[in-house]
């Protein structure tokens, strides 16, 4: 028992080693400036988070409809599957915004590298606990669930899944620029 808690006291100091790092790399950034969305971004986010709120319903529905079946299911996956569906209905949310050119103001295409590098830093944060909660008994093991290692992966699902459809989203709106870049090369051409 002891083992298990110098394990968390370890645990929680690393997460607030990494909160402080966060914070003094974010210090620099000025906080007052809102960003400035047009109403087509705003209309976008309020259809995003009507999206996300009607997920986190289902999803919660589902949840306690499955706790009902509480013989069948432990008692330890409730709190893992509440975080899923929180961190799963922030996915849907963000992705959708990204997508929808809602998500970073007019001037930003892609996003900052300081967010860049805050992603990374929760993914390999998270990656490595999903490693070492993994190599300490698996994601089930002796009959109970690993909330560690469960809570970990659906972290870094979200933050990888945040990453890739940022750069996705970037790369067509470059390519977009540029094609109607050419375009407008070659319409002034033809005058």
């Amino acid at each position: 028992m002891i083992e298990h808690s110098i394990d968390y006291a370890m645990g929680v100091g690393f997460g607030i080693f990494i909160a402080i790092i966060i914070l003094i790399v974010f210090k620099k950034t000025n906080l007052s400036k809102k960003p400035e969305f047009d109403e087509r971004q705003l209309y976008e986010q309020g259809r995003a988070n009507t999206i996300a709120y009607r997920f986190t319903l289902a999803g919660m529905g589902l949840t306690l409809f499955l706790y009902g079946f509480k013989d069948e299911i432990s008692f330890e996956i409730v709190p893992v599957a509440i975080l899923a569906v929180i961190v799963l209905s922030v996915t849907v949310l963000v992705v959708y915004c990204i997508f929808h050119d809602a998500y970073f103001t007019k001037e930003q295409i892609k996003p900052s590298k300081k967010l860049v590098v805050l992603w990374f830093v929760v993914i390999a944060v998270n990656l490595f606990s999903f490693i070492v909660n993994i190599k300490s008994g698996g994601i089930f093991s002796e009959g109970r669930t690993n909330i560690g290692a469960l809570s970990a992966l659906v972290i870094l699902i979200l933050f990888s899944t945040l990453l890739i459809a940022s750069y996705i989203h970037s790369y067509s709106v470059e390519k977009d620029i540029s094609d109607d870049e050419d375009v407008m090369d070659s319409n002034a051409g033809d005058k």
